[in-house]
This record gives C-alpha cells, structure tokens and sequence, in this order.
C-alpha cells in the first residue's frame, strides 16, 4: 500500500475534498474547507453570550435526510447547555466514556485560560455512538437552524438539569423511540428526562412512527408518543435563535407553525444584539 501512494502522490499530488469541492492539488497542500451551513460565526457568538447552564439548543442540520423526513418538526435535535465541566470530553467516532465530571457552578464566569482538564463550553446530547459530552463550537458549526430555550426558573432547576444530563453521559443512543426506560435515550428523550428531574412541567408529545411496518401498516402497535424537539421548542420561553431560522422561515415545517414563529420572532438574535 505504501508503494501505491508513493506513486500516486508522484503523479496526482495531494487528492483533497472540502465541503464544497473535490480537487487534485500539487502536494504538499494544507486545505481548510469551508463548511456549507447556515450557523456564523456573528450567531455563535450572540449564543456564547446569551447561553446559560441547563439551557436547550434545538438544531437542525440540512445534510441528514433521511431524518429530516422521517421525524415531524422544523427541529431534529436536542442538546443540554452544560457550560464548564471539569474531567474529560467525548470525541467524536470513540466509544463513549462515562465522564468523569462536574459542573464548576453555574453562575461562574467563564476563564480566560481554563486550567487542564477543564472544558468552559459544553453540550451533552445523545446521538449514534451514545451520550456524549462535547464542545459547545463543536456541534453547532455542523448546524443550519439553531434556537435556545430556557426550561428552568431557578438555580435549583438549572443544577438539577445540569446534573442530570452529565450523569448519563455513556448510556447508549435509543434508536426506535419506543420507551424503554432510561438505559437507552434518544436526544429529545434526554430534554425531557433532565426537565423531569428538576420538577418542571413537561412539553407534549407527538406520535411518531417507531418501526418501518408503520410506514405501510395503520397499526398504534408501530408507533409511540415522544417529546420532540418542536414540542420543547414551544413549551419554554426561547432565549434566541441563529438569524437562518427567521430568513428562511423555518417555522413553517412545523406542525406548531404560529407558535413556533412568535417564539422565534420574539427571540434574540446576533442582528439583535448589534443594534443594542
């Protein structure tokens, strides 16, 4: 393998992708590709300022069709605000660990220069490879359409959710949303199940189709009610949302249509904030 590559990077240099092209270049070549999603830069700084602990981010992300179509709502994803976190973060494409970590409090201004194994910033969400805790950046720069809620009112709440979500940290990802207690979590399962805990009145759920039987079969057996991310999304106050979700009218693919539009309007977003 080895004499293969030596001869084609004689020949062909460096073959390179970025998130927007394909090309042969001449090696060597340092490449920065240019991710083609809707979150900047001006809104993830309105979120770094805005976001507090146990606060919910609602995503969506254009390249995943397969569940853009099959899951109901303008939103597909729930991740926790967990903020500073001491002990060690999930990377992507391991297996997840249970990390070994603690809110630094809730309230505390974020540090200049953290000292090792303290992380300012940070989600924790359920995805393919399980619960993970990572880089706040690290998620949203993969999104198109983003928005915050705030489910909690006091400081009790806000540590409970915060908790809660770190300690299910390697539990692994529930792929049918049927539910199957808490050995298993999908990521609005996770919203819910934090809300749960820190004694807040929950969203509603919507029926979702559970089994690829219920595609054809008009069977209740193949389906199962979840709190999807639309739910959350009108259930709490909003904090703000990225400037995509008002120019591309997102709101309008959701089966709470009205609600979700005044939630978004009334939200802050990075325009906002240049204007105060």
């Amino acid at each position: 393998m080895g004499r293969l590559q030596a001869v084609l990077a004689a020949t062909l240099g460096d073959v390179w992708r970025s998130w927007s092209m394909l090309a042969v270049w001449p090696y060597p070549a340092v490449v920065y590709g240019k991710p083609g999603v809707r979150f900047s830069w001006d809104d993830y700084r309105c979120f770094t300022r805005l976001l507090k602990p146990g606060d919910f981010l609602l995503c969506r992300a254009a390249p995943y069709f397969l569940s853009n179509r099959g899951i109901p709502g303008a939103f597909k994803h729930l991740a926790v605000y967990t903020g500073s976190v001491e002990g060690r973060l999930s990377l992507e494409g391991e297996e997840p660990e249970i990390i070994k970590a603690h809110s630094l409090g809730v309230d505390r201004v974020p540090l200049a220069v953290p000292p090792p194994g303290v992380y300012e910033r940070t989600v924790t969400h359920a995805i393919s490879e399980g619960v993970l805790c990572q880089d706040l950046g690290g998620m949203l720069f993969k999104e198109d359409y983003v928005c915050a809620v705030r489910p909690w009112k006091t400081a009790d709440q806000q540590k409970l959710i915060v908790e809660n979500a770190l300690k299910q940290v390697g539990k692994q990802y529930n792929f049918d949303f049927k539910p199957v207690g808490h050995k298993r979590l999908y990521c609005t399962e996770l919203g819910k199940f934090c809300a749960e805990r820190a004694g807040l009145e929950l969203p509603g759920e919507t029926l979702v189709v559970t089994s690829a039987l219920g595609l054809v079969l008009p069977f209740r057996r193949f389906k199962a009610p979840a709190p999807l991310a639309d739910n959350i999304a009108v259930k709490y106050p909003m904090v703000c949302c990225s400037e995509s979700c008002l120019k591309d009218k997102m709101w309008t693919w959701s089966e709470h249509a009205d609600e979700l539009r005044g939630a978004l309007m009334d939200s802050v977003t990075c325009e906002d904030m240049r204007r105060s």
